[in-house]
C-alpha cells in the first residue's frame, strides 16, 4: 500500500500507519525483496570459531583471530539493538546482541549474544519487567519501528533510543549502560524514524499525525547528569554528552510542508567531539590540563562555566546543524535548520549566570527547563527547504564532519545523490540557496541503508577516521553492500560485498574500534532472519600486542557468522560499550 500526498483516504493513511513496524510497513519503506539468484555469488571465507574461557566463570563466547593471552589484557566490545519482526507476535521485537569482542589477544567477529548474561537467553526476554517504560508506555512494547545512536561523541553513544508503534521513545544500552528513560509521543502520532545529533544533544523523530493527517518531527531534549564514564554530574538538556540518558523530555513537534508520510531522518551539527583537537576531551578550567572529564568541569562552578565562554573550552559544543528527511511515497526531501535549538542551549548556558541558573530548574512541565517551543517562541527548528524528487528516496545520511557539508539521499532507481548543505553545518548558519544538488553516483538499485564507514587507526585518530570520507551503502536490489568514497562533490564505489549466506539485507551498521581496527560490518539479512557480520579489512592490535591478521581465503571480505532470529530483522544500531 502506498498513500501519496493527496492521494488514498484517511482510512488508507491510519491503517499504513498502524502497520509500520509489521510486515506491510517493511514493504512500504524498504520494497520487495530481491529476485537475484545465488548464480555468480560467492561463499565468502568464514573462520572457525573457538571457546574463550572468561577466567572461568562460565561465560564466555566465540571467537575467530587469535590466540587466548592473559598477558593482553586490553578489552572492547560493540552492543546493538537490533529490531526485527518477530513470528511470535507476543515478542516485543527487540534483542540486544553483542557484535564484536576484542580481548586477550583475540577477536570475536560474530554476533551472539553478549557474554555478560552467560548465555542465557534473549537479553530483553520480557520488556514487562521495566516497569518505568511499561507505565509510561500504558501496556507491555511492542512493535519497535527505528532505532538510532549518535555518531560524533567518539564511541561513547552509550544508549541506543528505540521508537514503538504506540508512540514511546525509550533508552536501550548494554550491562553498564542499560538506559532508564522514556516519554511517549502524543496520542494519533506514530514514530517512523529517528535520528540524534551529533553529541547527543537532540533526538528528531519523524511522526505520521494520524488525526491531522500530516507529517512532522518531534523534538526532544536529552541529558544525562550521572557523572557515568566521566560524563556530567549535572544535568544539562540539550548539550554534549556521553548518551547515558536520564532526562528526555518532548519540546515540540515541527510540519513539515507537503510531506504527510516521512520515513527517514538523519542530523548533523557543526560541532563533533571525536573530530575536534583534543580528541573529544575537554580542558580544565585553567588551561593546563587537555585531558579533562566533563564530571570534573560542573557549570555550577562559574568558572567551569567561563571556560566554554571565552577559555579552553569555548566553541566545544554545537551552535548550529541541520537535519534531512525523505518521504518515500511523497518523493521529497526536507532540511531543516537547527540553528535555532541550538542558540537557544546557548543563550540559556552559556552567557549570563542568571540565565544559567534558569537551567537548574529542569521538569517536565511546559516552563520548566528545557522550555517547550510554545514557552520559548523562536527555538523551534525551521524548514529550510523543500527539494522534489524524481525518483523516491529510501535512504539519507548528513556527513558529521565540520567542514565536508554534505547530505546524501539514495533513490530508488539506484542512485547516491549528494547535496551540499553549505554554511548549514557551520556556526554562522546557512541559506537556502546553499542547498543543491552536486553530484550522484551509481550504488545499486533500491539502496535500503546508508552506514557511515567508522573504521578507525589506533585512539580512533581523527587523522585515520573515515567519517566524512567513506559510505557504507545497502542495495536490497542487488543483494549487495557496497563501499562509497567521497571526494568533494564525486563520489566512487571501492569495493562490492556480495555471499550466497546474504540473502536479503536491508540495512547495514559498522562497528566501532577502540585500541584495535577490527573492521567489521553487520547486516540486517531480513527474510533471511539472521544478521551476519562481514570483515572488510586487517585486524590491527595495536594495544593487544601489535599483531596483524589478514582477511582468510585471499578475499576482499569474510563472513565473521551469524545471528539467527525467530523473526525478521530490519535495523540495528550499535556502539562500543564502555
Amino acid at each position: 500500500m502506498v498513500v501519496a500526498s493527496g492521494g488514498g483516504d484517511a482510512s488508507d493513511y491510519l491503517q499504513l500507519a498502524q502497520n509500520y513496524s509489521l510486515a506491510a510497513g517493511m514493504e512500504y519503506r524498504y520494497g520487495t525483496p530481491s529476485t537475484v539468484s545465488d548464480s555468480g555469488f560467492p561463499t565468502l571465507y568464514q573462520p572457525s570459531s573457538r571457546r574463550f574461557d572468561n577466567h572461568g566463570n562460565g561465560s564466555g563466547w566465540d571467537y575467530q583471530i587469535g590466540s587466548q593471552d592473559i598477558s593482553k589484557n586490553d578489552y572492547m566490545s560493540n552492543h546493538a539493538q537490533l529490531l526485527f519482526v518477530p513470528d511470535a507476535m507476543t515478542h516485543p521485537g527487540l534483542a540486544v546482541v553483542q557484535t564484536m569482542v576484542m580481548a586477550e589477544g583475540t577477536v570475536s567477529e560474530k554476533p551472539e549474544l553478549p557474554w555478560v548474561y552467560y548465555g542465557g537467553g534473549n537479553p530483553i526476554i520480557d520488556l514487562t519487567t521495566r516497569l518505568n517504560y511499561v507505565l509510561t508506555n500504558g501496556g507491555p512494547l511492542r512493535q519497535p519501528t527505528a532505532v538510532a545512536h549518535s555518531y560524533g561523541q567518539d564511541t561513547w553513544s552509550t544508549n541506543s533510543l528505540v521508537t514503538f508503534q504506540s508512540g514511546l521513545v525509550a533508552a536501550f544500552g548494554s550491562n553498564t549502560g542499560p538506559g532508564n528513560v522514556a516519554v511517549k509521543l502524543a496520542p494519533g502520532k506514530v514514530p517512523t524514524a529517528i535520528a540524534i545529533t551529533s553529541n547527543n544533544e537532540f533526538a528528531l523523530v519523524t511522526v505520521w499525525d494520524t488525526n491531522q493527517r500530516k507529517g512532522q518531527v518531534a523534538v526532544l531534549a536529552l541529558g544525562t547528569g550521572n557523572s557515568f564514564w566521566g560524563d556530567w554530574s549535572e544535568n544539562y538538556p540539550g548539550f554534549r554528552n556521553k548518551g547515558l540518558f536520564t532526562f528526555m523530555k518532548i519540546l515540540g513537534y515541527v510540519d513539515l510542508p507537503g510531506m504527510t508520510q516521512p520515513t527517514e531522518i538523519c542530523a548533523a551539527t557543526d560541532y563533533t567531539a571525536s573530530s575536534d583537537d583534543n580528541d573529544s576531551w575537554l580542558v580544565s578550567a585553567d588551561g593546563r590540563d587537555r585531558r579533562y572529564e566533563a564530571r570534573e568541569l560542573p557549570f555550577s562552578n562559574e568558572t567551569n562555566r567561563v571556560s566554554f565562554i571565552s577559555g579552553g573550552n569555548r566553541g566545544r559544543y554545537s551552535r548550529s546543524g541541520y537535519a534531512t528527511i525523505i518521504s518515500k511515497a511523497e518523493k521529497k526531501v526536507i532540511f531543516l535548520d537547527l540553528k535555532p535549538l541550538f542558540s537557544q542551549m546557548f543563550n540559556m548556558y552559556l552567557t549570563s549566570r542568571s540565565n544559567f541558573l534558569l537551567t537548574q530548574n529542569t521538569g517536565m512541565l511546559p516552563s520548566q527547563w528545557p522550555y517547550t517551543f510554545d514557552n520559548a517562541p523562536g527555538s523551534a527548528p525551521t524548514v529550510a527547504k523543500v527539494v522534489d524528487m524524481a525518483q523516491a528516496p529510501t535512504a539519507v545520511r548528513t556527513n558529521i564532519v565540520p567542514g565536508y557539508n554534505q547530505a546524501y539521499v539514495a533513490t530508488q532507481d539506484g542512485t547516491l545523490h549528494l547535496f551540499s548543505v553549505g554554511g548549514y553545518s557551520t556556526t554562522n548558519g546557512g541559506t537556502p540557496a546553499d542547498i543543491r544538488e552536486v553530484g550522484s553516483v551509481a550504488v545499486g538499485s533500491n539502496p535500503t541503508s546508508i552506514a557511515y564507514s567508522k573504521n578507525k587507526g589506533y585512539n580512533n585518530d581523527a587523522n585515520t577516521c573515515n567519517i566524512g570520507k567513506e559510505l557504507i551503502v545497502c542495495s536490497r536490489g542487488e543483494r549487495a553492500i557496497k563501499w562509497v568514497q567521497i571526494s568533494g562533490n564525486s563520489a566512487t564505489v571501492t569495493k562490492t560485498l556480495r555471499d550466497t549466506r546474504l540473502k536479503d539485507p536491508v540495512w547495514v551498521e559498522d562497528n566501532d574500534n577502540h585500541g584495535s581496527e577490527v573492521p567489521v560490518i553487520s547486516v540486517t539479512d531480513y527474510s533471511g532472519k539472521q544478521l551476519l557480520n562481514y570483515r572488510y579489512g586487517n585486524i590491527i592490535f595495536h594495544t593487544n600486542g601489535g599483531n596483524t591478521y589478514g582477511i582468510g581465503g585471499n578475499g576482499q571480505f569474510e563472513c565473521g557468522g551469524a545471528y539467527q532470529l525467530q523473526g525478521r530483522p530490519f535495523q540495528v544500531s550499535g556502539s562500543n560499550v564502555p
